[in-house]
């Protein structure tokens, strides 16, 4: 008989907390919080990331409910945080548009990553194991973000880093999701789904590209800044979403 899992433990507890930053995080974001604020919040956030998984191992914790729960609130406390970046920098051209090309690079994993996620969501919650790439590369998040957000004159390289990290930790989490997906016909139907979604995402990002230009369109959202930084960013995921597309149209 399965033993039943230990829900209310300290690691989910801090999992939890971490949820609630996030969302402090973002009511920030659009209510004036200053820019340094927000990287300082983001740095707990993280910090209760180390602990959770440290305690889990320490005290004998681990379980499924907890892996899954800290995956998804990792994801939730850095999409969420940038997606709101990314409308206040629509509404209001904050951060800059050199701060959103570094978030965009040191995201990498996650553009690349994302319709591997739903595949294993909706197809059989396929959640593989961590791997160093991984975690490496989350601590390079947690170290760049910041930095990114302090404006410091070296982000860039940072930035740089924390994305070739992330380049090579999304192929890696897409390779052991089918991996652990064994069944050919599951695999067929789960890239079917996955070339609809990158799909729509490549048209998504392609008219959000277009749109943000300022050079084609005057900035027809309400940019309104004369460097295309921003859309270029939108071009770039639109190219990976469109690869992505042909790769899950290939025969087996």
């Amino acid at each position: 008989m399965k033993r039943k899992e230990e829900l209310i433990n300290i690691p989910n507890t801090l999992t939890t907390i971490r949820v609630l930053i996030t969302l402090i995080i973002i009511y920030g974001i659009f209510y004036g919080f200053k820019l340094s604020s927000i990287a300082i919040l983001f740095i707990i956030g993280m910090i209760t990331d180390c602990l959770d998984g440290q305690i889990a191992r320490r005290f004998h914790e681990k379980t499924e409910f907890g892996r899954k729960f800290d995956m998804a609130a990792d994801r939730f406390l850095v999409l969420g945080t940038v997606l709101s970046l990314i409308i206040s920098y629509i509404i209001n051209g904050i951060p800059s548009s050199f701060q959103m090309l570094q978030i965009g690079i040191i995201l990498t994993r996650e553009i690349i990553g994302f319709p591997f996620l739903i595949l294993g969501l909706f197809f059989g919650n396929t959640f593989p194991n961590a791997k160093f790439i991984g975690k490496a590369t989350t601590l390079l998040q947690a170290i760049a973000f910041p930095i990114i957000l302090f404006n410091f004159s070296f982000a860039i390289y940072t930035s740089i880093i924390t994305g070739i990290f992330g380049v090579f930790s999304g192929i890696t989490y897409a390779r052991d999701v089918f991996k652990l997906r064994r069944s050919k016909k599951e695999n067929k139907a789960g890239k079917a789904v996955l070339k609809k979604i990158a799909g729509i995402f490549s048209i998504v990002f392609l008219l959000a590209g277009t749109l943000t230009f300022p050079k084609i369109t005057g900035g027809a959202i309400g940019v309104g800044d004369p460097n295309p930084v921003y859309s270029i960013v939108f071009f770039i995921i639109t190219l990976v979403f469109a690869v992505l597309y042909f790769w899950f149209s290939r025969k087996n």
